[in-house]
């Protein structure tokens, strides 16, 4: 479950950055 939500929280910060 960890795992899942790691994935899909990495790329989701990653944009937020890159946005921000």
């Amino acid at each position: 479950m960890a795992t899942t939500i790691n994935i899909s929280a990495y790329p989701l910060t990653e944009i937020r950055t890159h946005r921000g």
